[in-house]
């Protein structure tokens, strides 16, 4: 890392005793002389005779000379003249008048860095050089600021080449911004290539650059014409930066009834949505113990008012695999903390889910009233928004909580159809985890602890037959015999499952080979998938029978799932080959040597043919 200093580290004093001549008055020479003379040095200003610039340094309080002249009366000169004609002016009008103990001083290394200057041995060779321009380093000096400098020795001679230059530094001001040190070799081939890039690059095309950037972005529009709009107008427009700080995409938010009420630019070739995460950038990095999760832009802007600076907002509801596995490399721990509408309560569901499945801690941060966080925060500050931490809850309890909701305590058959759910839900625990959860349950319903365990060995909800005894349907009963293509149909469930475009992919893949699952109520379940896109752990307290059966030996093998397309369009085209094989055994045991039976046995094995051998 490179090494740093400031005003502590700089003694002004070096420069006690020396006059210093800047050679050149433009936009950095200007600044350099007012400055150090501000600060008490012996400056003088060289110039060609003749230079309109004369007149504006005398003017400015400064004692001006020639070249030469300046040359000669220095102890310490600084170039500040364009680098393509220094070489010509140094050999003629400064080499002749250096002596031992010297300094010459750059604000560039170009010249120094190709040797088209050769200083002689005794005189120390040394880099200032502000990053910013010339009337920013006066204004800012004036103000009481400085501008960030670079600093490099590249001649010692003197064995105080590095404190006479950091003296320099900080007679400019530079020092009270901060001094990074570097070489003359990699400031010419980093930062001064890099200015020249975009300053010989003339402005035009500059421009046209950053046109066309924010057109890309999605900041402005181009229309079916041709013409540019801007989208965004009479909106509030919020940068999408990326974690390292780059801009990535802007969002949009409406004050008034607009709708949408939000926009953003989209997946762009520049901005993803599900790979990043608004205000993740202003974290700095940093591996933090937790981070809360909101919806929107606005919500993070009120948070950071109120003081509350860990929050990141997923762009919307729909969080991702990749935003997930983004917030995985800066804490352990998320709250979900979405607003307080339907929307919301199935959001937390999903992305509970997704940052679980991706090994983070999840908690669920419930506001009262159905109140967003920005709302929350505007009415009790920061430190009562952070206090619903302490009631947080774990994915456990939320999802128990979730189907709770709506629940009417008063009627048998609500508590009834609770517990079925809430039992199927448990089953999906680990024994020693399903324990702890097992007293809400029966609180909640009236049922005994027992009743209630023994459900969640089979997934069913408990069943009333004399008052205060429960019974349990097929408890007891060993398995039934399973069909060939059981193994089958519970990998392409898990498939679909697994991935959204996996079940895409298989359904679409069925409707053209023009096959249905085996068991008729998949084909029901996976067209459910695809519409609503529901929890599966919740989706179990609904099923019933083979179906459950079938979905819990599904949701055992999503651990172990690696390629779940290639998986499942694997599993359709197995199902295909047997379900055409059946076809074929069925008409050849009632062959009648009639044309149409033979003509579809032709075909089957044409399409048998086309499916390739079994995988």
């Amino acid at each position: 890392m490179a090494k740093m200093y400031y005003e502590k580290d700089c003694e002004l004093s070096y420069l006690n005793g020396k006059k210093i001549a800047i050679i050149g008055y433009g936009s950095q020479g200007h600044a350099h002389a007012l400055n150090l003379k501000d600060s008490g040095c012996d400056v003088c200003v060289g110039l060609r005779q003749g230079s309109k610039n004369w007149a504006n340094a005398e003017k400015a309080g400064l004692t001006v000379k020639t070249v030469p002249e300046a040359a000669k009366w220095a102890d310490i000169v600084m170039i500040l003249i364009n680098d393509e004609v220094q070489a010509d002016v140094y050999k003629k009008d400064i080499a002749p008048y250096l002596e031992e103990g010297n300094a010459l001083a750059f604000a560039h290394g170009f010249n120094i860095r190709y040797q088209q200057i050769v200083p002689p041995a005794g005189v120390d060779v040394f880099m200032a050089a502000p990053k910013g321009p010339g009337h920013t380093v006066r204004s800012q000096y004036v103000n009481g600021k400085g501008v960030p400098c670079l600093v490099a020795v590249e001649q010692n001679a003197t064995g105080n080449a590095m404190k006479i230059a950091l003296a320099y530094i900080a007679g400019i001001g530079g020092a009270r911004a901060g001094v990074m040190e570097t070489t003359f070799h990699d400031e010419t081939e980093t930062d001064l290539f890099g200015e020249q890039a975009v300053l010989c690059g003339g402005v035009v095309d500059l421009m046209r650059c950053g046109f066309e950037t924010l057109v890309e972005a999605g900041l402005a529009i181009r229309g079916k014409q041709g013409r540019i709009y801007d989208a965004y107008r009479d909106r509030i427009i919020f940068p999408i930066i990326s974690a390292n700080g780059r801009v990535l995409g802007f969002g949009a938010r409406t004050m008034g009834d607009d709708t949408p009420k939000y926009l953003n630019t989209g997946d762009t070739p520049i901005f993803n949505k599900r790979y990043n995460l608004y205000g993740l950038n202003l974290q700095r990095g940093k591996r933090l113990g937790d981070l809360i999760m909101v919806e929107g832009y606005m919500d993070v802007v009120r948070l950071h008012e109120g003081g509350v600076t860990n929050a990141v907002a997923s762009l919307g509801t729909a969080l991702t695999v990749q935003q997930a596995r983004l917030l995985k490399r800066y804490v352990p721990r998320v709250y979900i903390c979405y607003d307080g509408d339907a929307a919301g309560q199935n959001a937390t569901l999903r992305g509970m889910d997704i940052l679980a499945g991706e090994g983070l801690e999840v908690r669920v941060m419930a506001i009262p009233g159905g109140q967003d966080p920005d709302e929350y925060v505007g009415a009790h500050g920061g430190e009562g928004f952070l206090s619903l931490k302490d009631q947080a809850k774990n994915l456990q309890e939320y999802k128990l909580d979730a189907l709770w909701r709506g629940v009417d305590p008063q009627d048998a058959n609500s508590r009834e159809e609770y517990a079925k759910k809430a039992c199927s839900f448990l089953n999906t625990l680990q024994p020693v985890e399903r324990d702890r959860y097992i007293p809400i349950v029966a609180r909640r319903t009236g049922y005994s602890l027992d009743a209630i365990r023994a459900q969640c060995q089979i997934g069913q909800g408990p069943v009333q037959n004399n008052p205060g005894k429960y019974r349990h349907t097929k408890q007891n009963q060993g398995p039934k015999p399973q069909p060939a293509t059981a193994g089958l149909e519970t990998t392409l469930l898990a498939c679909m499952l697994k991935s959204q475009d996996a079940l895409l992919a298989a359904l679409s893949r069925m409707q053209a080979l023009e096959i249905r699952f085996p068991t008729a109520a998949l084909n029901q379940l996976a067209e459910r998938l695809l519409a609503e896109n529901p929890d599966p752990a919740l989706l179990m307290g609904e099923l019933t029978g083979e179906t459950a059966a079938l979905m819990s030996q599904a949701m055992e093998r999503l651990e172990g799932l690696v390629e779940p397309e290639a998986t499942a369009l694997d599993c359709v085209n197995t199902l295909a080959r047997m379900a055409i094989r059946a076809r074929m055994e069925e008409l050849s045991a009632a062959y009648t040597d009639s044309p149409e039976t033979a003509q579809e046995l032709s075909a089957l094995q044409k399409k048998l043919t086309e499916l390739g051998p079994m995988a």
